[in-house]
């Protein structure tokens, strides 16, 4: 916790946890709409994500961001072709494929 607390004073929010959110956000967004979780992100979101992760964005900045993206997993979800239950045979027989 005291990297965070450090981090909060230094940015004014929590670039560590903001980071992660994008990250995660995006993996969401390529998933619902490819069908596919990869273990990395594109270079230009891997490259926001770390200009996140260094406090390069203001704290509204960030919050413009995540909200953008927030925005795209919305439509995402809306457009999506997924199921609504994962096929649990078909994983438990590619449990090793990437």
């Amino acid at each position: 916790f005291p990297v965070t607390i450090e981090l909060v004073f230094k940015h004014g929010y929590d670039v560590k946890f903001a980071s992660h959110a994008y990250r995660l956000a995006r993996q969401c967004v390529i998933v619902l709409s490819e069908g596919v979780l990869r273990p990395t992100l594109d270079p230009e979101d891997k490259d926001l994500c770390m200009r996140i992760r260094n406090g390069e964005f203001s704290r509204e900045e960030c919050l413009a961001i995540l909200d953008t993206v927030d925005k795209q997993m919305y439509a995402a979800h809306t457009k999506t072709t997924l199921k609504k239950l994962p096929d649990f045979d078909r994983s438990k027989q590619n449990k090793h494929e990437y």
